[in-house]
């Protein structure tokens, strides 16, 4: 019996719902829609129909940047697609509490049987504006305690929604679907590149700035060394700026958002560590990625790469123990020190690129969705 299945989600990069997508496709008899809202950079909305596999464009327009405007116009937007979408919608994914509040509004007028909220994140203050941001939690708590599956990437989500949502975890139970990987790339090379690789929205928070800090110590033990920064954002001509000031010249690249995946992954293979090196937050309450499972940890693993990170992501202590990553202090000091130690000894970097392949293994997007999705597809 062929199903019908609506993925709605804000889309910045390829991702968890474009996995949940493919993934989807793959298991064959589901007639999907996929409704992509735009996120951050991204202009455009579009709709894309999946029937036996085959991809028919539905829509596309662009976005209209009117703040809270925009979001009625969203949910306007996937209402209407997924009305005239089939007779029936077997189950509906909504990846954030808004996209997932559709989902619910049509399942009370009976056009959709079940609804699956999958939260990527949780930030207890989202907003500055405090009004908008008690609004988007209120709507969040709707869609946690009235889907009938609710996702979360990390076990922390369900911790901050009882935390600050007084959510009890118990009685509306979460599970939790983490962030995986397509597949494996194995390297044919054990050559050291002598290249770092970032890969992200260049964000304080991100903690770039603290490694481009400690490059001119780094360079007096490892002349060679570079760094490789993929992505942009509004911290970016700041980052620029201290390159300059501290006159690293070709050392740090800054190459832009880069959509094709093949470039990215060529950048990665040539590649020996992945920067992760998030700023601690005290209160958190504006952190997003201590409640997350950052995909970019587990890209830079699915390629070989150890991780340098800190102690703001959930797995970080896993991650290290497992001797795949570093986890550093959020200190110039300490990241000199790891990073010099790293390429002073080869047979470390062998090592770890080894326990990056161990450890993510486990990790396909396929293995996590055929145990998320038993139930309900």
């Amino acid at each position: 019996m062929t199903k019908n299945v609506v993925i709605s989600s804000h889309v910045l990069l390829p991702g968890a719902s474009h996995a949940l997508r493919d993934y989807i496709i793959k298991k064959g008899k589901v007639n999907l829609l996929f409704i992509s809202l735009p996120l951050i950079t991204q202009e455009h909305l579009f709709v894309e129909n999946y029937t036996n596999g085959k991809k028919e464009l539905k829509d596309r327009r662009k976005k209209i940047n009117l703040n809270i405007i925009e979001y009625i116009y969203e949910l306007v937007y996937i209402l209407w697609f997924s009305i005239i979408f089939s007779k029936k919608i077997d189950v509906f994914f909504g990846v954030d509490p808004l996209n997932a509040f559709a989902g619910l509004i049509l399942k009370r007028f009976g056009k959709v049987s079940k609804v699956v909220f999958y939260g990527i994140d949780f930030v207890p203050k989202r907003f500055e504006n405090n009004v908008i941001n008690a609004l988007f939690h209120f709507i969040e708590k709707i869609v946690v305690k009235q889907s009938d599956e609710v996702w979360n990437v990390s076990p922390r989500i369900a911790e901050g929604r009882r935390k600050y949502l007084k959510i009890d975890d118990k009685k509306f139970l979460q599970k939790t679907v983490p962030i995986g990987i397509d597949k494996i790339t194995r390297k044919k090379s054990d050559k050291v590149n002598y290249k770092m690789i970032f890969i992200g929205h260049l964000l304080e928070k991100q903690g770039l700035q603290l490694v481009i800090d400690a490059l001119p110590n780094i360079l007096m033990k490892v002349p060679d060394l570079k760094l490789i920064i993929i992505g942009g954002g509004e911290f970016e001509n700041v980052l620029k700026g201290r390159v300059r000031s501290l006159k690293l010249g070709n050392t740090a690249n800054f190459l832009g958002w880069i959509q094709d995946r093949k470039i990215i992954a060529n950048e990665m293979m040539r590649s020996d560590i992945g920067i992760a090196c998030y700023k601690p937050e005290k209160d958190r309450l504006t952190n997003f990625t201590y409640y997350a499972d950052p995909t970019k940890i587990k890209d830079y693993l699915s390629f070989g790469l150890p991780v340098l990170t800190t102690n703001v992501p959930y797995n970080a202590r896993e991650i290290s123990s497992a001797g795949c990553g570093f986890v550093v202090e959020y200190r110039k000091e300490s990241i000199e020190k790891v990073i010099i130690g790293f390429y002073k000894n080869r047979s470390q970097i062998a090592e770890k690129k080894k326990q990056a392949y161990l450890y993510i293994e486990k990790s396909t997007w396929k293995r996590i969705f055929d145990k998320a999705t038993n139930e309900i597809i």
